[in-house]
C-alpha cells in the first residue's frame, strides 16, 4: 500500500486497540502508512488477494458480517467504490459475543482512513434483511466467514443469488462451498488462502473465493 501523510493515526490507534475478535484482540492487524498494528488475523495478506480480484470502481458494495469494516474502508479509500454498507450484529448480541466495541472500532477505522462508510446493525437470524438491504441496490456482496452462523441457510443463499458478484470465505472444503454456489448459477475463482489467526495453529487456513454470474 502506498504511504500517506493523510491518515488520522489517533483514530487508527484507538480502532486497533479494541477487542473486536472476542478474545481480547482486534480482529485484524494491518500496516497502514508508517505504522503496523497487531491483531488476530493478518489483513495485509488478505488484501493482496482481494484488492484486484474484481473491478470495484464506482460499485455499491455491502459487506455482511463486516466486523470492524476494514475491507469496506480499504475499498472506499483505495479502490474508488461508490457506496459502502457494513452489516453486523445489534449491540446486545455483540456484547454476548464479547465484541461490544466492534461498531466503535469500525467508525474509528473509517475516521482514521478519512472516509465514510454506512453501518447497519441487524440480526440476520431474526430480521428481514432482504427487505432492509435489497440486493438490487448493490453490485457486490462481501460474505466472509459468516455463512456458518446463519440459521436459515436456504433463505441466505437465495438472497445472495440476487447479486452478480459475491466475495466469499467459508468454513468448509472448497468443493463443498463451490458446489453450493454453483446451484445458484455462480462460477467460482479461488483467490487464495490466508491463515485463520493467532488463536489457531499456523497451518490452519481458509479460502477466499470470487463468485460471479
Amino acid at each position: 500500500m502506498r504511504c500517506s501523510v493523510d491518515f488520522d493515526y489517533y483514530s487508527l490507534d484507538k480502532a486497533f486497540s479494541l477487542n473486536t475478535s472476542g478474545n481480547g484482540l482486534c480482529y485484524y492487524g494491518a500496516t497502514i502508512g508508517n505504522k503496523k498494528y497487531e491483531g488476530e488475523r493478518n489483513w495485509d495478506d488478505r488484501w493482496k488477494l482481494l484488492k484486484d480480484c474484481t473491478d470495484y470502481t464506482n460499485k455499491n458494495v455491502v459487506e455482511i458480517g463486516c466486523n470492524m469494516g476494514i475491507f469496506l474502508a480499504y475499498l472506499k479509500r483505495f479502490c474508488g467504490i461508490n457506496r459502502a454498507l457494513g452489516i453486523d450484529l445489534p449491540n446486545d448480541l455483540l456484547v454476548k459475543s464479547n465484541k461490544k466495541d466492534t461498531i466503535i472500532a469500525a467508525k474509528l477505522l473509517a475516521a482514521g482512513l478519512m472516509i465514510d462508510i454506512e453501518l447497519l446493525q441487524i440480526d440476520l437470524n431474526s430480521m428481514n434483511y432482504p427487505i432492509l438491504v435489497p440486493a438490487s441496490a448493490y453490485d457486490i456482496a462481501i460474505v466472509l466467514s459468516i455463512y456458518k452462523w446463519i440459521n436459515d441457510k436456504k433463505k441466505f443463499l437465495d438472497y445472495l443469488s440476487n447479486f452478480k458478484t459475491v466475495i466469499y470465505e467459508g468454513h468448509e472444503d472448497d468443493d463443498i462451498e463451490i458446489a453450493r454456489f454453483a446451484k445458484h448459477g455462480f462460477s467460482a475463482k479461488i483467490l487464495g488462502k490466508t491463515q485463520i489467526g493467532k488463536s489457531y495453529s499456523p497451518d490452519q487456513y481458509r479460502t477466499l473465493i470470487l463468485f460471479t454470474k
